[in-house]
């Protein structure tokens, strides 16, 4: 039996990266065992994933696509496809924005107990980048503003909101802006993203290895290390 909300979001999903990485990998977009495991550990005990197959997975997945997927299953069998925002939320920025606004990975799965009930976790990775207050709050406000409009809570739909990063964000990430849903104990859930040790980057810098973006040198970064080499720019 079909799913209509991951039907929808199957729809909408326009990313090329998904579809080279899924044509040139074993793997495809299928969750595995071991990260099923990993989410059920930070889920709520009847929103688990039960059967990974089943699970839609894909990647940089734009928050417009999400509320068009939300709004097309609240109002199904609706025969037009020019749609009008309500005003006092086109105030506010509006429901659709036109932007590449998005979430680094979703997984959309039924719930096991009610076949025409819907997950969708959104996972916000970061790995060598550090948590901004600005893109979070951002992000925090346009996500409440979608799952907590009327015109769509009858689509059926539990969101979840997870963090994936080598370590937890730290305190001075203003997290007040999320919805209740999107966190645990007050605080928003995160899971550990393994990183090799010795990943490397490249910075420009002057002849005192001192950073400058206009420096006409550049040196290498060990990212976990902090050690560096200073190389002279060329072309």
């Amino acid at each position: 039996m079909s799913n209509e909300f991951i039907e929808n979001l199957k729809e909408f999903n326009r990313k090329e990266r998904y579809y080279v990485v899924a044509g040139a990998t074993e793997g495809e977009f299928k969750l595995s065992e071991a990260f099923m495991k990993t989410l059920n550990e930070k889920l709520p005990i009847n929103c688990k994933i039960t059967d990974r197959k089943g699970a839609f997975v894909a990647m940089d997945y734009h928050l417009d696509w999400i509320y068009a997927s939300l709004f097309l299953t609240a109002n199904k069998g609706m025969e037009k496809q020019c749609y009008e925002m309500p005003e006092k939320i086109v105030e506010k920025g509006g429901l659709i924005t036109a932007s590449q606004e998005d979430v680094d990975l979703i997984v959309a799965y039924p719930d096991l107990e009610d076949p025409q009930k819907s997950h969708l976790i959104m996972i916000e990775a970061k790995g060598d980048t550090s948590w901004n207050n600005g893109q979070a709050t951002s992000k925090a406000k346009r996500l409440k503003t979608i799952f907590e409009y009327d015109g769509v809570k009858k689509a059926n739909v539990s969101p979840h909101y997870i963090i994936w990063s080598p370590k937890e964000p730290s305190d001075k990430l203003d997290t007040s802006a999320f919805p209740q849903w999107a966190k645990k104990d007050g605080k928003l859930c995160h899971i550990e993203l393994k990183m090799p040790s010795n990943l490397k980057k490249v910075v420009r810098c002057n002849e005192q290895m001192k950073d400058d973006a206009a420096g006409k040198f550049w040196k290498i970064v060990n990212t976990s290390k902090s050690q560096t080499t200073s190389m002279e720019a060329s072309e």
